[in-house]
């Protein structure tokens, strides 16, 4: 009985310890995604991106801010990159063919080539998302000028979550390494006693 109850009062302050420890990294995570995310959206807004609200933006910073911080500066060129070459693609498809599902079909298959041609990695399908929304919002009210707001807001989003990243660093990874490899040793060893 009393090697059972020390089992268990060590396992709860193994897990205090982990939520104590955890929990300051998800609380620090939370408020630098949270932190990019409502700057990226505010600095849009600044630069006169109200209609409709700069919400791309927001999320570029977003997205750029959850990477690593030695792949920061990769991740957001390859997303401005990849939304450039979706608004490239749909300004140039728009002012020749309208939009219906066979153009739809070239447009994305297209981008994804494209976005293969310029090794987007993970950006690849941003490349006919970009199209897409600069087409369909385009359509409606002129693809010009959709383009140039989506590219304004990607840009805007990918130098605020760059500039976030490096103004307050993602926790590394193995802060904690010798803290758990000592605590897997003296488990194992009160496992092996």
């Amino acid at each position: 009985m009393v090697a059972v109850g020390g089992a268990l009062r060590r396992r709860w302050a193994g897990l205090r310890r982990r939520v104590r420890q955890r929990g300051r990294s998800a609380v620090f995570r939370a408020a630098r995604l949270a932190g990019a995310t409502t700057a990226a959206y505010l600095v849009a807004q600044a630069f006169g991106l109200v209609d409709p609200p700069p919400l791309l933006a927001a999320l570029t910073a977003m997205l750029v801010v959850q990477a690593t911080a030695a792949s920061t500066l990769t991740h957001g060129l390859q997303r401005v990159l990849s939304v450039v070459a979706g608004v490239v693609l749909a300004v140039g498809f728009v002012s020749v063919v309208g939009l219906n599902w066979w153009s739809l079909f070239i447009l994305v298959a297209g981008s994804i080539v494209v976005g293969q041609l310029l090794r987007l990695g993970p950006y690849l399908i941003e490349v006919p998302i970009s199209a897409m929304l600069v087409l369909g919002v385009g359509y409606a009210s002129g693809a010009e000028a959709a383009a140039l707001t989506r590219v304004m807001e990607t840009l805007i989003g990918a130098a605020v979550g760059v500039l976030v990243n490096v103004l307050f660093p993602p926790a590394v990874g193995t802060r904690y390494a010798g803290q758990a490899v000592q605590r897997l040793a003296e488990e194992i060893a009160a496992l092996l006693e």
